[in-house]
């Protein structure tokens, strides 16, 4: 099989999501250093960011999403092909968030790999995927 056909039979057919309860903002931010909404905008784009609970950790967040994405596709988590997380906070490296992940689920047949690109991190993982 070729590249591209191999390209063209590659779809995404369902993706999970979840973020943290709690918000830290921009005018959050001015409280805390010296900066404002305007200046971390006009570098970043970022209005505001999602915090952990202290007992909430990287694991907790991806189990989540695969229990968002059974609760929004009906989907049979048997036919999963590939795991992939991208975090620059894992919980350990060894055993890496998708490995996790995979034992959790029970999910025996497919790869499970992590992923750190910082930023960049979740558009690496889909150009992967």
């Amino acid at each position: 099989m070729t590249l591209s056909a191999l390209k063209s039979q590659t779809k995404l057919t369902a993706f999970g999501v979840y973020v943290p309860d709690r918000i830290l903002t921009n005018n959050d931010m001015e409280k805390l250093v010296d900066t404002s909404d305007e200046w971390i905008v006009q570098r970043t784009g970022i209005r505001e960011r999602r915090i952990s609970a202290d007992d909430e950790y990287c694991s907790d967040l991806c189990y989540a999403a695969v229990a968002n994405m059974q609760a929004r596709y009906a989907v049979n988590l048997a036919d999963v092909d590939y795991i992939i997380v991208a975090t620059s906070t894992p919980d350990t490296f060894f055993p890496s968030m998708a490995a996790r992940v995979q034992a959790k689920f029970g999910i025996r047949s497919c790869g499970a790999l992590d992923i750190q690109a910082a930023c960049a991190g979740f558009v690496a993982a889909l150009q992967l995927a």
